[in-house]
């Protein structure tokens, strides 16, 4: 039997070593673009590298060809000068367009801080992880977004978690922000690998964190999550209060992706390929 592909976007990050650990675990091949040999040099051997840009969607057909599914971390890059714009919303858009309506399941790592309209820290990247949720919900693949807080090391806990509405929620308090905070880099590595063929994962936005404790199987955390209560076509409606703050070619950008998926259903639906 053939073994599932999953391409990891992120693989050489903090998390990144671990979701692909966890992910070769699981008995999965694992493959990752390259566009830098010397910083992807200690990926494990099992890692089928291909080289692609994720700014450039003519040069990602080739690496998402024959991958069952997708696993992104969008973040923050200590870069100088980095472009949250394209960090946390055009490499992904480009991801979605590269797979030509293919619906492979996608688990889309963002920030707990995300839902925060006032974040000293990083607005702008924030935001753009909003844009990315709304664009991987629309889309109508199997997805699962993972919203983390900060990640500490050296702690023995229980992976509990909360689930989180799909609206943006502002009205987020301080404590379940502080609460989402202490989970390890090695733990949500192995929430995101459980989650990818998961299909109690697909449709679900959760908030992650961890209480001390005997730990949980991680495929087993989602079972009590309940799914998402999501309608794309209302929510890419101009006169949306979700979507009246975000850029009208943003917006049209997802509902094109959107239409591209829907048509590549119905071509599917009657019997195509």
């Amino acid at each position: 039997m053939k073994k599932p592909t999953v391409m990891i976007i992120g693989s050489i990050g903090h998390v990144g070593p671990y979701v692909v650990d966890e992910t070769i675990r699981l008995g999965y091949k694992v493959r990752s673009i390259i566009w830098d040999a010397e910083k992807f040099a200690n990926l494990p051997a099992e890692v089928d590298r291909v080289e692609g840009v994720l700014t450039d969607v003519s040069k990602l057909g080739l690496p998402l060809e024959g991958v069952d599914g997708l696993i992104c971390q969008v973040g923050l890059r200590r870069d100088v000068g980095n472009n949250p714009e394209t960090i946390n919303y055009e490499e992904l858009s480009n991801l979605m367009k590269a797979l030509q309506g293919r619906k492979i399941p996608v688990v889309l790592l963002t920030a707990a801080n995300s839902f925060l309209n006032t974040n000293e820290i990083a607005p702008e990247a924030y935001f753009q992880m909003r844009l990315a949720e709304l664009l991987v919900r629309s889309s109508g693949v199997p997805y699962t977004i993972v919203r983390s807080g900060k990640l500490l090391n050296g702690l023995t806990v229980n992976p509990r978690i909360t689930a989180v509405s799909s609206a943006f929620t502002e009205e987020h308090s301080e404590d379940q922000v502080s609460r989402a905070s202490s989970l390890t880099a090695r733990q949500l590595g192995r929430v995101l690998a459980n989650a990818v063929f998961n299909e109690k994962a697909h449709g679900k936005t959760i908030e992650i964190y961890a209480t001390q404790g005997e730990e949980l199987p991680p495929a087993d955390i989602f079972n009590d999550v309940p799914d998402d209560e999501f309608d794309a076509v209302k929510s890419l409606e101009r006169n949306d209060n979700a979507s009246s703050s975000f850029p009208p070619e943003i917006i049209d950008d997802i509902r094109s992706i959107k239409h591209m998926f829907d048509k590549a259903e119905q071509f599917r639906a009657k019997g195509g390929r």
